[in-house]
């Protein structure tokens, strides 16, 4: 049984994937690799990632971690995502802010290892 910071987290990633309508095969594998590192099956991220495209009932909930670390470390990943495309859009950004907002969080260290 996975955490609801677990869930929270890859859920998480997924929607700021999906933010800009389109999931690149560099922005699924960060998923995928991160999945794996929380401990869901493979087959569990690939129908998430494939099914938020086209699933409009997808829980759109900002996520909100029980601890501060858990939630800088999720901001760390999401600007990885959010860049891996080396540009960052206004929707990905204001998402992203959003989390911040909601998880008290006003600072991150982005250089930090993960």
């Amino acid at each position: 049984m996975f955490t609801q910071d677990e869930s929270s987290y890859l859920r998480g990633l997924v929607v700021l994937a999906a933010v800009d309508r389109e999931i690149t095969e560099s922005e699924r594998k960060f998923i995928m690799d991160i999945g794996k590192k929380l401990g869901f099956e493979k087959r569990y991220c690939a129908e998430s990632i494939e099914g938020v495209l086209g699933n409009e009932y997808i829980d759109q909930t900002i996520p909100v971690f029980s601890n501060t670390n858990i939630a800088e470390k999720f901001l760390r990943d999401c600007y990885r995502l959010a860049l891996i495309d080396n540009k960052l859009n206004f929707k990905e950004a204001s998402w992203i802010n959003v989390v911040a907002i909601n998880n008290n969080i006003l600072h991150v260290e982005f250089l930090e290892d993960s």
